[in-house]
């Protein structure tokens, strides 16, 4: 044991010298002194200095902090009531959009109520104009017309179209229940103005008609015989044979039955562009009403004349989806729509090479079959056209086509400009 604290009093005696050595003011002197860059220290000064200002800014961002805290703690501060009146108006916008869509829904159904309305009174007026045109029908079915007989002073034509009917075709014992002729003479041309007569028997009507298609094959008569029907079947009618003639053209022996065209095969012809309702047109989705808005068109300068207002919008075309988009897009406008007319016409090559052509007259009897014919003189091609017009309540007569014929032009200078 006293040997090991010898050795601990050596080893003590070793590190205190060793200290002394470390810390002796002579090894310092001899040592080589730490030299610092002048660009360092300016850089160390002003991070320095920088943190000094974000501290001051930290510092002033406290107190306002405090501030704030103070003012919103505050009831009566300013600050406070604004954010109460924040409150309560976000309160009052939630009740009013709530309110709105309410108000919005209802709006909605209302809406769909009243297209449904619409579509249903659409659809019902078609029916009944339907049904007043088989009456009319009716009532027409024992009367002949009588057009081109010359005026004779005096004229008794209860007696003078019997004789004539005698003398010229044959056929005896012809009563009228009434005869007259349909208007003024000399009011609208110098053309004597047809005969309307109801026959007492019905029978004679096939007989003076049949007598007639004789008798034109060997000498000229002084009057010509047709039945009465209204306005709207023989102009559908003649449409009809114009597309039965347009497909004998093509090899395509179909035949017109009453009022509908009948295919070789028995099947019944179907339009490649229907004529297109208001209920239809409603019934229309937004999508395609959009895509609808997009096709570009260009439109005439209306002409107005007695108060009526006619002009045209139209379009290139050489397919019938083309045809049917132009129709659409003038059927879907409000303003077109609540015109008395929208006559479509169109005639383009399709890509077989083959003339394509037709029309719809929208209830304003003979001006597609006219327009139509005003197309293929002209030589206009791979054009549709919608000529949309307003009647003004006095009748504009024949003149009415050459307006529209004058905007048929109008619409092929325009595309050929484009």
């Amino acid at each position: 044991m006293p040997t090991l604290n010898k050795t601990k009093a050596a080893s003590k005696t070793r590190s205190a010298s060793s200290k002394d050595e470390q810390c002796s003011p002579n090894k310092v002197q001899n040592s080589v002194p730490l030299e610092v860059p002048l660009e360092v220290l300016d850089k160390l000064q002003k991070s320095i200095e920088g943190i000094g200002k974000k501290v001051h800014r930290l510092e002033s961002l406290e107190t306002d902090l405090k501030e704030i805290k103070t003012s919103i703690e505050d009831p009566d501060s300013g600050f406070a009531q604004a954010l109460k009146y924040v409150s309560e108006q976000a309160e009052s916008d939630s009740d009013e959009l709530y309110y709105v869509k309410s108000e919005n829904a209802q709006l909605r159904r209302e809406l769909d109520l009243l297209r449904a309305t619409v579509i249903n009174m659409d659809r019902r007026i078609k029916h009944m104009d339907s049904e007043i045109t088989d009456l009319r029908s009716r009532s027409m079915r024992d009367n002949i017309l009588i057009h081109n007989l010359d005026y004779v002073p005096g004229e008794r034509l209860e007696q003078l179209v019997p004789r004539l009917l005698r003398e010229h075709l044959n056929v005896n014992d012809v009563r009228f229940v009434r005869i007259h002729r349909n208007s003024v003479r000399g009011t609208i041309n110098s053309r004597p103005v047809t005969i309307t007569g109801k026959l007492v028997d019905p029978g004679k009507k096939d007989q003076i008609l049949q007598a007639q298609k004789v008798k034109k094959q060997g000498a000229r008569l002084p009057f010509f015989i047709t039945a009465q029907e209204p306005a709207s079947v023989v102009e559908e009618r003649k449409r009809l044979y114009q597309i039965t003639d347009s497909l004998k053209s093509q090899n395509i022996n179909a035949k017109v039955e009453k009022n509908r065209i009948t295919m070789p095969n028995g099947g019944k012809y179907e339009e490649p562009i229907p004529k297109l309702e208001i209920s239809d047109a409603l019934q229309l989705d937004v999508s395609q009403v959009e895509s609808l808005d997009n096709i570009e068109v260009v439109y005439t300068q209306p002409t107005k004349s007695k108060g009526s207002e006619i002009f045209a919008t139209g379009r290139k075309v050489s397919t019938m989806s083309e045809v049917s988009e132009l129709y659409k897009k003038v059927n879907v406008d409000p303003n077109s729509v609540a015109s008395d007319h929208r006559i479509l016409v169109y005639r383009f090559k399709d890509s077989d090479g083959k003339i394509q052509e037709s029309y719809c007259d929208d209830g304003e009897h003979g001006a597609g079959r006219r327009l139509l014919q005003y197309m293929r003189v002209n030589k206009i091609v791979n054009v549709g056209v919608v000529i949309t017009r307003w009647s003004g309540g006095i009748h504009l007569g024949p003149y009415r086509f050459k307006i529209m014929e004058e905007h048929i032009q109008d619409i092929a200078n325009l595309l050929d400009e484009k």
